[in-house]
């Protein structure tokens, strides 16, 4: 086995052009510290989008909570028109029935 690994290090320090690569390892270094700039933005953007779903949310939750306060008002209210329209139709029909009285009595 230490042959093997005595052959592979051998052909790496003869075979591989290591001016090319100390050459080319700022390029490579810039090109990772990039990448890792633009992985933390997407987590601080991933961020930013989870706390404004949060807000949605919430947002959501209390116009739900609002709307069905304004649902039953409005229920409430209809219910009083109608009451209140029954008993002018109800008044109404007692002052036709006294006008008639009080013309043909």
């Amino acid at each position: 086995m230490a042959i093997g690994i005595w052959s592979v290090l051998k052909a790496a320090a003869t075979k591989i052009p290591w001016t090319r690569v100390v050459q080319s390892a700022p390029v490579v270094v810039e090109a990772l510290d990039r990448m890792k700039a633009r992985v933390r933005l997407n987590e601080a953007a991933q961020k930013n989008l989870d706390d404004q779903l949060k807000y949605l949310v919430e947002e959501n939750v209390r116009l739900s909570g609002e709307l069905k306060q304004a649902s039953f008002r409005l229920q409430k209210l209809t219910a009083r028109v109608s009451l209140l329209t029954k008993l002018v139709l109800v008044s109404f029909l007692c002052a036709v029935a006294a006008l008639a009285v009080a013309l043909f009595a």
